[in-house]
Formats: C-alpha cells, sequence, structure tokens
C-alpha cells in the first residue's frame, strides 16, 4: 500500500492519451519512505513533471473480528473475516489463519475488526472452578462415575484439582469433556478422605 504525502492531481485533455513515467525514484527501505519524480506527457499536452513522496506499508491478510467478542467468547467461522491490515500496526503475534483463531476463547474482549492476538486466546474453558462435575474412574472390566466439585477452572486436557463431596478427598482429575473429568485408578488423591492435609488444615 502507497500512502502519498499530498497530491494534487493535474489537469489534462480529456481527449488525448497521457503516457505516464516515473523517474528519480528513491527508496529506503528501513523507513518505506519514498520519492520520485511522474512525468506525464501527450500529444495535446505540455509535459508535466510532478514530485511525488510518500510512504510504503507492506500489507497482510489477517482474521478479524466481525463485530464485538466480550472475554470467555468462543470463537466460531461467523465470527471473523479476512481482512488487509498494515503489517507495522499489528499488536505483535495475532492469529495469521482462520484455524488459528476459530474455536478458540477469548481472554479479553475483542472490538470490531481488531485481529486476534494469540496471547489474549486460549483453549475454552469446558469446568468452571465450584461447578459440579462428572467424575469418571476407568479401569478394565469396569467404570465408575461420581459428582464432584471443581476446585479449578480447566480447559481439555488439563489436569485440575477435584473434591469428592461425601469423602471430601481432593483428587487430581483431567478435563475430557464439558462438564466430565477422568480420574486414574492408581493416583493417589492429593488430599485423603476427611479432607484434612497433613497439617490439620481442612479443605474448604
Amino acid at each position: 500500500k502507497i500512502l502519498l504525502d499530498r497530491f494534487d492531481p493535474p489537469l489534462v485533455p480529456t481527449d488525448t492519451k497521457v503516457a505516464a513515467a516515473v523517474t528519480a525514484l528513491e527508496y529506503d527501505p528501513g523507513s518505506g519512505r519514498f520519492s520520485a519524480v511522474l512525468a506525464l506527457s501527450g500529444a495535446r499536452m505540455a509535459p508535466l513533471s510532478l514530485a511525488l513522496a510518500g510512504t510504503v506499508q507492506r500489507m497482510v491478510a489477517v482474521p478479524v473480528a466481525v463485530a464485538a467478542l466480550p472475554a470467555g467468547s468462543v470463537i466460531g467461522p461467523g465470527d471473523l473475516r479476512i481482512a488487509r491490515r498494515p503489517a507495522a500496526s499489528l499488536p505483535g503475534a495475532v492469529a495469521r489463519r482462520a484455524d488459528q483463531a476459530v474455536g478458540m476463547q477469548t481472554l479479553r474482549m475483542v472490538a470490531p475488526g481488531a485481529p486476534f492476538v494469540l496471547a489474549a486466546l486460549g483453549p475454552p474453558v469446558l469446568v468452571r472452578k465450584d461447578a459440579l462435575v462428572l467424575i469418571r474412574i476407568d479401569q478394565p472390566g469396569i467404570a465408575l462415575t461420581a459428582q464432584g466439585r471443581a476446585l479449578q477452572p480447566g480447559g481439555a486436557g488439563d489436569a485440575i484439582r477435584v473434591l469428592n463431596p461425601t469423602s471430601h478427598a481432593v483428587l487430581r482429575a483431567r478435563v475430557i469433556a464439558a462438564g466430565e473429568v477422568r480420574v486414574s485408578p492408581d493416583a493417589p488423591p492429593l488430599v485423603p478422605a476427611g479432607g484434612v492435609v497433613p497439617g490439620g488444615e481442612a479443605v474448604r
């Protein structure tokens, strides 16, 4: 994308084929600044020379938000579109492809037309803190389920602490789906039944 500092279009005859040529082109890659002379000529006009100066911006195509997305939104295909933005204006590492954003959850609000900053995206939270969860314990020949309370939030694959409200034991569980966790049958509880840690403190 080329941004001219100032350009007043010259008046040329409408019934004349005008030839244009750019000469004396100078460009600074570091700043993106350029200068040149635009020469115009035609059969029914006096030759014109116009000094040009401006900036060249490198543009990139990135996904941007179609509308405002509040924090905690899970991004769907209809929530974004591809738009060209100046590379220098991008706020750090952003999603360059739609599949880097779709299915992710926003950690803060995304304004309309804004790109998706990777550091502000995360996997969807499938289990929220203090929410009731289904605890699954699978072992050869038997599958057990129980209800528990999540002591931490977590997304798919995250290891979180879960309280068994009956025994008051605290278990380490892995999030496998929305509202569901799995506990390894061989894993000892983080806090044993009774909910009292070795120092005598009760789990709340």
